[in-house]
């Protein structure tokens, strides 16, 4: 049996599809190449024809055919989630629809099935990606039985597949190149069986181009062009089966990934930007820390001993330049980078507003001056009774020999004078305390004669209603007696120089 179609419509088709991938090539041979990052998950609907070939010899009087249809469908994806988008799953689900037709009247009809699973993984080298992948395969083969009698029963060889890509990136364009080898692991037959200890061979190589669409947040749409060819066999006793099958078919590409890293302007396009950094009185100041910001692009550079400085690489349009100086007020200046400036920018920095303080160091007690203090504001020595200061808040230490420190807060304001005292107490002098205690009748409120008693200084007072005691800070047991009146004792404490008042009411017995 032997069923041919005519080659000039197949033919034809061939001549349109390569022209067609040509003129696609062609249309982004001048675009700038720029490939975005990675995709993450990659799905594939193709559509193609299947132009086919064949012959199948065996006991009987054997056939061949050829010819084509429209109806080769399959579906394919790639998934990294691992190893940084490295190392992925892949899968390709293909159908196809069989027809042996003779005199343009069918004879035999049927279903082909493909099939792959697999791990796979990856790497690049700048525009170019290989990619590999093993897994099971499935493959449905045309088989007619016994041709004397032929039928459409369909083999199916189970196999492991080993296969690769390499992806070229051309900016918006993509040039894929694919291919994979099946290792059969066995060939099975519907029954009836026929053949027993059958061998398969067989395989894929294609190539094909993808062109960008359009791009729906992380979704790229892309349109591809793409051939295959898949020659396949099947060999037994006294049987021998092969085909080769070319796919011409176009595919919708959709890629899951990042947007695109932003564009290097041109160094054609680039402007350099002059700066003078400038004092209060307009004269050039050296080392003015500058930090420029113009959307993406941030610029860090210093005056020189002129005060000049550039900053080359930019685009036109506004820019924020930040200026530093120990000493001077930090500024933000607001800047245009155009190709028409003819000056430098100026960016002027200020002073801090600043204030006087004055301090005076004095003994506490005796209100002379204390000549050996030492004073540090903000933890500088301080030379001198007088210092200009910025505004704002400071620390100030006193230290001096045989006298205890002294700490103090400043508050400087703008064109003001702070006088500050200082009082110091000498270690060696300690400042009574004074403690003035009133007797009272609990009941009646009248004063009461009563003796009054320091218990551990052994003190003693007679107080006619009030008694006075001079004592060094520390803690005291006060004990308080009256004929006819409940004794009473309270615990005290007090400090140096402290002036302390007790009211003591007594309860008549």
């Amino acid at each position: 049996m032997e069923t041919k179609h005519r080659g000039d419509y197949a033919s034809g088709v061939f001549r349109a599809y390569w022209w067609l991938l040509l003129v696609l090539t062609a249309a982004v041979a001048a675009a700038q190449p720029r490939f975005s990052p990675d995709d993450t998950l990659s799905v594939r609907f193709r559509a193609a024809a299947a132009v086919r070939s064949g012959d199948q010899h065996d006991l009987g009087p054997g056939l061949s055919y050829s010819g084509h249809t429209w109806n080769d469908l399959a579906l394919s994806a790639w998934w990294y989630f691992a190893l940084e988008s490295k190392l992925g799953v892949t899968f390709e689900l293909q159908r196809e629809g069989f027809s042996l037709n003779e005199m343009n009247s069918p004879v035999l009809s049927g279903g082909l099935a493909r099939f792959h699973l697999g791990p796979t993984a990856r790497v690049r080298f700048g525009p170019v990606r290989l990619e590999g992948f093993i897994g099971y395969a499935f493959h449905q083969l045309p088989y007619f039985g016994e041709t004397a009698a032929p039928s459409f029963l369909g083999a199916a060889r189970h196999a492991l597949a080993l296969g690769g890509r390499v992806l070229v990136d051309l900016g918006p364009v993509t040039i894929d190149v694919r291919g994979n080898f099946p290792i059969s692991l066995g060939v099975a037959f519907p029954a009836p069986a026929m053949l027993s200890q059958a061998s398969s061979l067989g395989g894929l190589v294609g190539a094909g181009v993808r062109v960008q669409l359009f791009r729906t947040g992380s979704l790229h749409w892309g349109l591809m062009a793409e051939v295959t060819w898949t020659p396949d066999g099947i060999t037994a006793q006294n049987f021998n089966a092969k085909q080769s099958v070319v796919r011409p078919g176009f595919a919708i590409d959709l890629q899951w990934r990042s947007a695109l890293p932003a564009e290097t302007p041109k160094q054609d396009d680039a402007i350099t930007l002059a700066l003078s950094c400038v004092g209060p009185d307009n004269r050039p100041l050296p080392n003015v820390a500058l930090a420029l910001t113009q959307g993406e692009t941030s610029v860090r550079t210093a005056c020189d001993a002129a005060g000049r400085a550039q900053v080359e690489g930019l685009k036109a349009g506004p820019a924020t330049v930040e200026a530093s100086l120990e000493g001077y007020q930090p500024s933000t200046t607001e800047v245009t980078v155009s190709r028409e400036a003819t000056s430098a920018t100026l960016i002027q920095l200020r002073q801090p507003p600043k204030g006087t303080l004055r301090i005076a160091v004095e003994d506490k007690q005796t209100k002379a001056a204390v000549s050996a203090a030492l004073i540090t504001v903000n933890g500088e020595p301080m030379r001198g009774a007088e210092l200009t200061l910025p505004t704002g808040v400071y620390p100030i230490k006193v230290t001096a020999p045989d006298y205890n420190p002294v700490e103090e807060v400043a508050s400087i304001a703008d064109g003001k004078v702070t006088a500050l005292t200082i009082e110091m107490t000498a270690v060696s002098k300690r400042i009574p305390a004074t403690l003035t205690i009133n007797v009272r009748n609990a009941l009646t409120g009248a004063k009461v004669k009563a003796l009054v008693e320091l218990l551990e200084l052994k003190q003693q007072a007679n107080a006619d209603a009030k008694a006075t005691l001079t004592v060094l800070g520390g803690a005291y047991t006060l004990r308080v007696s009256a004929p006819g009146f409940v004794t009473q004792s309270k615990s005290v404490t007090v400090r140096d120089g402290d002036q302390a008042i007790y009211n003591i009411d007594m309860s008549p017995r």
